[in-house]
């Protein structure tokens, strides 16, 4: 399993942090802090959302394990077709590492 700071994530604006000044932050949601100018300009409530998104996730990847634990107990009449097959995608792709 790959693994992530295991502080709570924090979307403040652009940037995902944490609180610990001893740990650096997560990541930037807008290009020109990476040198990617050329990208061009990401409007400002989507680099905000991306933020916001990003700060959720290793709760999300949480919450999804959990229903990955407890799939094996659902009936086929009480959930979506396909969601289980979705939801280890989406697992899978949390976890993995794709090199460069």
């Amino acid at each position: 399993m790959s693994q992530h700071t295991q502080v709570e994530w924090i979307a403040d604006r652009q940037w995902v942090t944490v609180e610990d000044f001893d740990i650096a932050d997560i990541c930037s949601c807008n290009p020109r802090d990476f040198g990617q100018e050329h990208c061009g300009d990401r409007p400002y409530a989507e680099a905000l959302a991306n933020a916001k998104l990003i700060a959720a996730a290793p709760e999300l990847l949480a919450v999804c394990l959990r229903l990955q634990e407890s799939a094996s107990y659902w009936s086929d009449y009480d959930v979506p077709i396909g969601i289980v097959d979705q939801l280890n995608a989406a697992i899978l792709k949390a976890q993995s590492y794709r090199k460069p």
